[in-house]
């Protein structure tokens, strides 16, 4: 990323701390202004992409590591000064892309129901994985060891 970039970045984040789409707004509004804009968009574009993937990876991979209990461990990295300062408040722990610390009382429930609804989705794919990980041997597919009629039993149990 370009360094003009990162200081609107940066500047955005503070002046919203709240909201990333008057961050992205905010940003790329006065981005556009720059002479390194057009420079710079085709690999901003590709980047977002990238970690877009990386991201849903990463989630799939947390959640099934969770589940696991692999997170009991001391942490292997530890978080630089800049970070640490940003933790010290649990006020500053982000929930549904947000600080906790400025969720209003009337967001908290749908807040609730939304998580408990993507924590049921994610558990149902733990269990589904766990059920078929007896079945499939390694090198092999889903697809290749499980017949869709037994798959549907399987899929239709998992609760």
């Amino acid at each position: 990323m370009c360094e003009p970039l990162k200081k609107l970045v940066k500047q955005s984040v503070t002046k919203y701390p709240d909201d990333i789409d008057k961050c992205v707004d905010w940003t790329v509004a006065r981005f556009k202004k720059l002479d390194e804009y057009a420079e710079y968009t085709e690999s901003l574009i590709a980047d977002a992409i990238r970690r877009q993937i990386h991201d849903e990876r990463h989630g799939i991979n947390v959640s099934m590591r969770l589940n696991r209990g692999d997170y009991g461990e001391p942490a292997k990295v530890v978080p630089g000064e800049a970070t640490a300062r940003v933790m010290r408040s649990v006020y500053s722990y982000m929930i549904a892309g947000r600080s906790l610390g400025s969720i209003l009382g009337e967001e908290l429930a749908g807040i609730a129901s939304d998580e408990a609804a993507r924590a049921d989705g994610h558990m149902f794919n733990a269990t589904l994985c766990q059920k078929l990980n007896p079945l499939v041997a390694k090198g092999k597919s889903v697809r290749q060891c499980v017949p869709e009629q037994k798959l549907q039993k399987i899929f239709q149990a998992v609760k």
